[in-house]
């Protein structure tokens, strides 16, 4: 009878060990998931941007913008949408200073809600990649 008594403890332990495996894997992937959902909407965005720059406000631009600033309110971090927020209220086109700015600062936040937040990247070194030489 004593040997039935030992292997009860160890199969307890195997189906804890087995359940608290299944359910930390399973956060994991809901967690890199979301991830993937904020990466993709914030890359869509800015996508859509650009098009919309060099063809126009088309039905098709216009919706493609639509579409991912609503994943961005629904995936994006709390200062993410407070920076998209700025920047659309500012009419959300990158035609002066104060535009070009909010986008700088919406890019820095995205890259740090992208797991970027110890990157040594200063806020001055994306004007030049994202608007050209300024022009003096």
């Amino acid at each position: 009878m004593e040997p039935v008594f030992a292997i009860v403890p160890a199969l307890i332990g195997l189906l804890v060990g087995a359940g608290l495996q299944y359910m930390l894997g399973r956060a994991a992937e809901i967690r890199r998931q979301l991830m993937q959902q904020r990466t993709q909407s914030y890359t869509d965005y800015f996508k859509a941007m650009a098009i919309s720059a060099q063809t126009g406000r088309t039905k098709e631009t216009l919706g493609a913008g639509a579409d991912a600033k609503v994943r961005i309110c629904i995936y994006g971090s709390d200062e993410v949408i407070r920076r998209l927020h700025v920047f659309e209220t500012l009419g959300g086109a990158v035609n002066s200073p104060q535009t070009r700015n909010a986008v700088t600062e919406l890019i820095q936040e995205m890259r740090k809600d992208a797991g970027m937040s110890r990157s040594k990247i200063d806020q001055g070194d994306f004007p030049p990649i994202l608007f050209g030489p300024e022009k003096s």
